[in-house]
Parts: C-alpha cells; sequence; structure tokens
C-alpha cells in the first residue's frame, strides 16, 4: 500500500501544471481541429461528434472472443478500468482482432514484441508479432517452434501430483493479459484531438506501458530443481496489442478508450540463457504496483508534454475498480475539463454494465466481472 500511495503522490506532484490562467477565457470550441494541443488551452466545453475520430469512417467488426469465467486474478472496473488481469485461453483473439481491423480499416497497429526475454530468443523490442511465433512461444515451444523452452511444451497438457500423491491432468497455462487503460477523459481527447495531439497522446501511453513493464519483468522469476527448490530471476516476453476503442454495444460506434493488452508468455528466460515456467502469482502479488505505477507515470507526462492539470477520479455507487481500499477519491485521476456531457456520451459499456448490475441488485467487484462478460 505505501509503494501504491508514493506513486500515486509522485503522479500528483509532477502534474501540476494548469494551463489555465487568470487572463484566458475560455470560449465554446465546436470543432475537434480546435481542442487543446500542447500549446492552446484546455478544452472545456465541445460538440458531441455522433461519428467522432474527426469525421473519419469507422467500421464496426465482428471480434471472435471466448466466454471465460471471471478469474480471481482478474482486478475489475466497470468503467474506469485501469489495470485488468486474466489468462489467456484463446491463442488466436488478440492477433486476429489487430490484423482484421489493422488491415481492413487502416486502424489499430499490429502487436509487436517487447521484454529482455524476447530480445534474447531473437524477437527485438518493436518488432511486429506474427502469428506463427505467438502460438509457438505460447506453446512453450521457440520463436521458430525448433526446440522446446519449458517442460510440457507442445502438449498443452501438464501432470502434477495433487496433495494425496496421485497423478493428475490439467490444461497448461500459456500465458496472461495485463491490459492497462487510460482514464476514459484522456481517451475522449485523443478521440476529439488534432492529429499532433493524439499522437502525442498515444506516444504518452505507449510509454507509460513500457515502462510499467519493464518494472514488472524485474520481479518475474522462474523455479527449477527438485521440487522447484530454486527460485531464479528471468526475463519476460511480451507481445503487446494497443486498442483505442472499447468493446460496442447494441451496435453503437465503440467508445474511445485508449488501452494496451500486454501478453505475458508463460516463460521466462534466465541468466545462465536457460528457460523455464514463470511464477505468475510472483507477478499477480504486484498488480496493485503495477497499476499505480502506469498512472504515476501517464499522469507525469500528461503534465510535463501536454500541459494538462490532473484531479482526483470520484468513483459512483455501483462502479468497481479491485477492493474497499481504491473505492474513495483519490486512487484514480482523470483530466480536468473534459464536459459532463462527453463523458457521458462515450461511455456507453459503463451504462450497460451498471444496468446489468442493477437488474440484478448486485454491487460487488466479482457481479460487475460477471455484468462485463453477460454484455460482450
Amino acid at each position: 500500500m505505501t509503494n501504491i500511495l508514493l506513486g500515486l503522490l509522485y503522479a500528483l506532484k509532477h502534474s501540476k501544471t494548469d494551463p489555465l490562467s487568470p487572463q484566458t477565457k475560455w470560449n465554446h470550441v465546436p470543432q475537434s481541429s480546435q481542442i487543446p494541443t500542447p500549446t492552446a488551452p484546455r478544452l472545456l466545453e465541445a460538440k458531441v461528434q455522433k461519428g467522432y475520430y474527426n469525421g473519419e469512417r469507422v467500421q464496426i467488426l465482428p471480434t471472435p472472443h471466448t466466454r471465460e469465467k471471471p478469474s480471481p486474478h482478474r482486478v475489475v472496473s466497470a468503467t474506469n478500468q485501469v489495470l485488468s488481469v486474466q489468462r489467456i485461453r484463446n491463442k488466436n483473439y488478440h492477433i486476429d482482432l489487430a490484423r482484421e481491423d489493422y488491415y481492413q480499416t487502416g486502424g489499430e497497429a499490429p502487436g509487436l514484441w517487447h521484454g529482455t526475454g524476447a530480445a534474447l530468443l531473437g524477437l527485438k523490442a518493436g518488432e511486429k508479432v506474427s502469428r506463427d511465433n505467438l502460438h509457438n512461444l505460447m506453446d512453450g515451444l521457440s520463436p521458430q517452434g525448433s526446440h522446446k523452452l519449458v517442460q510440457n511444451a507442445g502438449s498443452g497438457k501438464v501432470i502434477y501430483r495433487n496433495r494425496q500423491g496421485v497423478l493428475q491432468e490439467r490444461e497448461r497455462e500459456i500465458g496472461w493479459d495485463f491490459t492497462l487503460s487510460a482514464p476514459k477523459t484522456l481517451s475522449i481527447i485523443w478521440s476529439q484531438a488534432d492529429l499532433r495531439t493524439r499522437k502525442t497522446v498515444e506516444k504518452i501511453h505507449a510509454d507509460a506501458v513500457k515502462k510499467t513493464l519493464d518494472w514488472l519483468e524485474l520481479q518475474a522469476t522462474t523455479r527449477r530443481g527438485k521440487g522447484g527448490a530454486k527460485r531464479e530471476s528471468s526475463k519476460l516476453v511480451i507481445a503487446m496489442f494497443p486498442h483505442s476503442t472499447s468493446r460496442a454495444v447494441d451496435n453503437h460506434l465503440p467508445d474511445p478508450q485508449l488501452h494496451t493488452h500486454c501478453l505475458v508468455m508463460n516463460l521466462g528466460v534466465r541468466d545462465d540463457g536457460t528457460t523455464g515456467a514463470i511464477e505468475i502469482n510472483r507477478l499477480l502479488e504486484h498488480k496493485m504496483i503495477v497499476g499505480a505505477l502506469y498512472r504515476a507515470e501517464l499522469a507525469k507526462q500528461i503534465g510535463e508534454r501536454l500541459g494538462y492539470e490532473i484531479g482526483a477520479h470520484i468513483q459512483e455507487k455501483g462502479e468497481f475498480e479491485t477492493a474497499s481500499s481504491v473505492k474513495k477519491q483519490g486512487n484514480l485521476f482523470e483530466v480536468k475539463g473534459v464536459k459532463e456531457e462527453l463523458l457521458e456520451e462515450f461511455s456507453k459499456r459503463r451504462r450497460k454494465i451498471k444496468q446489468k448490475l442493477q437488474e440484478r441488485g448486485e454491487e460487488s467487484a466479482v457481479a460487475a466481472e460477471v455484468a462485463a462478460l453477460d454484455t460482450r
């Protein structure tokens, strides 16, 4: 908790820059091209553009996905999700989604490799993710599929002994999706801004994601030896898939929501070059800190590179971040100056989830996650 508070204090400390001055007069700005740039004042008012993205055509594509039961490791938020973690169950989902959108609409960028482990396996940082390389790594094989990197590689199954000493079989974990999401207000500014500001916002988000993943890698470990007695630090192999919208709701245009799916492969590269399965529980122990570090870096860059002021996000009843300790004001932030009408217009998925919760008379974080799955 101390680390989380330090991260948030760091964010606030470095994000005091406010382009608002006593001499500044705020006028109604109806055109998105006039939304604030690094040298212009913040937007206080703007017309909602029904076909946003500055009039560019947006095509809603069918997105293949599997229905998954809520994972106890997942961090859930119905509206202001910062970090979510869930098991990867569909090897094709992220790369299919990125490929279809990129080639059919010119939208999302393809996946990119990240992590020292990826580089040690011959996948340079920033190199595009190929389907074959991704599948091989998820199966515990080398990127080219020529040799095994972990036990039970390629089989999809793990043999283990239960507490009674009986051999049993279960599906092998192929990896985990750490998804980092920007505050809704920043996503809205991005969606309505000119090209220069958009690129800056995208770069801020991407840099914050990479720095957060670099810290996460320092926590990664694998085990080896009899009974896994020896724990060793390891380098991660990560495939990053950036996206700019949330899921579409009831055939409406999707809401702007900058986020990156960071697929952490279930294998790590040790200092001596050997490889092994990742101790995922070690990473999950730090998930709250991971979210705080991302927010801190994002807030710092928003102030330094865009000149926008941030303020605490006040969660409403029925909105969930993780546990009760983060339901209070001050643990999340938003960019100041975005009108409530814009927030409401571009929060269709939030309204859908809240509606589902109200129908069920539920308010817990687990209930919010189930509602999120049911509204896909």
